[in-house]
């Protein structure tokens, strides 16, 4: 703080000799004088204001362009990791996507062997109709066989009996025929 005191008072004195030789040159030239004046009463001053003002400017123009730097380097980095996001979540979606992919060809084949085991299951099933449609055709058809020859063996002993009872019938009437010649014959007796 002395040091600045010492070169404030050096300025001072320099500024005071300024002063005082910028006065003489006032004084030898009339038509300046008026300015001259100006600058020696306030020369000083605004030479201070002028360096205060530009040390002002210096700092505020470090400061723009410190904030600057920083602002570009937040920007940067900033930028550094939204494009790591982005790649992340890329490698994700493409994870997810050939995950998905084998799980939809995975669906796909096992969509195929059903299809497959269907269709096998169908053609058995079909054939195992058709040969028990066939057995039980076979079946009807000796069943019908059976019948009918049972059917034609019963109308035979119907027709057997039939007769039979025509004979016996027969022989009933000419018994009965008998018999009543016979009992005629006897009444005409007596």
């Amino acid at each position: 703080m002395k040091e600045k005191k010492e070169n404030s008072g050096n300025s001072k004195s320099s500024a005071n000799q300024n002063d005082v030789g910028d006065l003489a040159e006032a004084l030898t030239s009339p038509d300046s004088s008026l300015d001259t004046v100006r600058d020696i009463l306030f020369g000083a001053q605004i030479r201070q204001t002028d360096q205060e003002r530009s040390d002002l400017e210096k700092r505020l123009q470090k400061a723009i362009d410190d904030l600057r730097k920083d602002s570009n380097q937040r920007m940067d980095a900033l930028k550094a990791d939204m494009e790591k996001m982005h790649q992340e979540i890329a490698k994700d979606a493409a994870k997810t996507s050939d995950s998905f992919n084998k799980q939809l060809a995975n669906l796909d084949n096992s969509i195929k062997e059903l299809d497959k085991a269907t269709s096998a299951a169908e053609g058995e099933l079909g054939d195992r109709i058709d040969a028990e449609v066939s057995s039980l055709n076979s079946q009807m058809e000796n069943w019908r066989e059976q019948l009918s020859a049972e059917l034609d063996k019963v109308h035979s002993q119907l027709m057997h009996d039939k007769t039979d009872r025509g004979s016996l019938a027969d022989l009933f009437s000419q018994m009965a025929e008998q018999l009543m010649s016979d009992g005629s014959a006897k009444s005409s007796k007596k």
